[in-house]
């Protein structure tokens, strides 16, 4: 019997290397000037001179949907306390989402489901997802990414899809959400993204499906990426649980918290022995895979 009951995982840059907006934007041809029109002039959620900004930091021009999505993920990462100075974190990730998901207008889901299929997945995942399985550890999915990108890879993988940001898409009969209610009839089906994102909070999706699901909460491992998580990490180890972080886009901010970050050079299988063993946390802090 595993010694953890739960595997809450985050999926972009958990399940592989970058965000899922990005890579959908990167294969965008589309016009990227509009975006960035409405985004500086119409929106006012940043300015010319944030982008100008970016581009010396990077050595890279917006010149296309793809470095815009780049830039974005920046401004929330590396730029916050710049470009978003007196707004909250919420907010500032709530413009992220919102703007990425705006740059994908028009994209199918045969389009998504291509690229998804191009992006390889992290070192270890695979085993560590069969791993859990056969040591009955139930895993359930929660991420911010694009919902129709990252719910296809959790279906892939036969993971629980636990809560996406909805996304408006256009379907011969009408408009409707895709969300986790019905990701795999719109996955089976070609609706049309029209760059709009619904309201989505992870933190209080988490929280709710951990209150609903009847499982032990010090039996529960969350793995994340984003330092905009770090709450949630810490109030589970508070709990009794492990909240984790893999491929961390702020260590510092996870060290300050006292947040753990899985530090094994790109593999992600300890999550699986950790579970089914919890004297491995210590092993790997030994042996400095956890810091």
């Amino acid at each position: 019997m595993a010694d953890f009951d739960l595997v809450i995982w985050d999926i972009d840059r958990v399940w592989y290397p970058d965000i899922s907006t990005t890579y959908c934007a990167r294969g965008s041809e589309a016009d990227y000037r509009p975006y960035l029109t409405q985004m500086v002039e119409e929106k006012g959620w940043f300015t010319y001179d944030h982008v100008k900004q970016w581009e010396r930091q990077t050595g890279r021009e917006v010149n296309s949907v793809g470095a815009v999505a780049d830039m974005l993920t920046d401004f929330l990462y590396k730029m916050k306390g710049v470009v978003y100075e007196g707004v909250s974190d919420q907010d500032a990730k709530t413009r992220t989402i919102e703007g990425k998901q705006a740059l994908l207008k028009g994209l199918t889901m045969g389009n998504v489901k291509r690229i998804a299929d191009s992006v390889d997945g992290t070192d270890g995942l695979s085993d560590a997802i069969y791993a859990l399985r056969k040591g009955h550890v139930t895993q359930v999915g929660f991420s911010d990414g694009l919902a129709p990108f990252v719910a296809y890879k959790m279906s892939q993988k036969d993971v629980a899809v636990g809560g996406v940001v909805p996304a408006l898409v256009e379907l011969p009969d009408g408009q409707v959400w895709f969300d986790k209610t019905n990701y795999l009839d719109m996955l089976a089906g070609n609706a049309v993204l029209l760059g709009k994102a619904g309201s989505f909070k992870k933190a209080e999706a988490i929280k709710h499906y951990q209150d609903s699901c009847g499982l032990t909460r010090d039996r529960t491992i969350a793995v994340d990426d984003s330092a905009a998580n770090i709450e949630t990490l810490a109030r589970i180890n508070q709990e009794g649980g492990l909240g984790i972080a893999f491929n961390p886009n702020d260590g510092e901010a996870f060290q300050k918290a006292g947040i753990p970050i899985l530090n094994t050079r790109g593999s992600i299988f300890p999550i699986a022995n950790i579970a089914n063993d919890r004297r491995k946390l210590n092993a790997y802090r030994e042996m400095g895979w956890i810091i």
